[in-house]
C-alpha cells in the first residue's frame, strides 16, 4: 500500500520521493493517480487533484478513512480479466 496524496489541515499535498542520488530509476508517482488500459496495456497517470475524476480508471477504494471494503482474490482476478 503506497499513498500518492493527503489533506493536512484542508490543503491537498503531493507525496512522492524523489532520491537526489537516484537516475531516476526510484522516483514515485505523486498526487492522485489513474490507472486504465491503452493499447492493451496498462498505464498510469499522475498528478491530478484529489477531488477529479476518471471514468476509465481500474483503481477502487478498498481502504478508506478508516474503513475496509473487503473484496477477495477471486473478484480482483475477475476484474483483471475483464480489462
Amino acid at each position: 500500500m503506497k499513498s500518492t496524496a493527503c489533506v493536512i489541515n484542508g490543503v491537498e499535498k503531493q507525496i512522492f520521493k524523489d532520491p537526489k542520488t537516484d537516475d531516476g530509476v526510484k522516483k514515485s508517482q505523486k498526487g492522485k493517480v489513474y490507472v486504465y488500459k491503452s493499447n492493451n496495456k496498462i498505464i498510469f497517470s499522475d498528478e491530478h487533484a484529489l477531488d477529479s475524476e476518471l471514468s476509465t480508471d481500474l483503481l477502487q477504494v478498498i481502504f478508506k478513512n478508516g474503513v475496509l471494503f473487503p473484496t477477495t482474490f477471486t473478484e480482483i482476478r475477475a476484474r483483471l480479466a475483464n480489462n
